[in-house]
């Protein structure tokens, strides 16, 4: 298990897995800031080094709560959207579902891909 920390709109914490065929499987959380004005989307890339070119991204908003939310924000409902892995990177769009919103919340992702 490898453990990577980045600042900002970027990796928390990863841990990776590889089978014996070579699937490689990554599970990480990020913090995504949607600023102080309320919106309805925001588009991120993603930068984690152990993304595959030939991955699948599996993600959804996190129930754990961002930083300066209330105990209430884990109610909003979001869609997200993963595309575009190019080795070390993918990006990613969140989109609220039930009006603007601000702030931060976290993101839980899944990456499966060939090691």
């Amino acid at each position: 298990m490898s453990l990577m920390r980045h600042i900002g709109p970027r990796l928390v914490l990863a841990s990776e897995r590889t089978s014996a065929s070579g699937t490689s499987v990554i599970a990480a959380r990020i913090e995504v800031d949607f600023g102080s004005l309320p919106i309805w989307e925001k588009k991120v890339t993603v930068l984690n080094p152990l993304v595959p070119t030939d991955a699948i991204v599996f993600a959804a908003v996190s129930r754990i709560i961002g930083t300066g939310h209330a105990d209430d924000d884990e109610l909003d409902a979001f869609t997200v959207k993963t595309g575009n892995t190019t080795g070390g990177d993918f990006s990613m769009v969140i989109q609220s579902l039930q009006g603007p919103v601000f702030g931060k919340y976290m993101v839980d992702y899944a990456v499966v891909g060939t090691a």
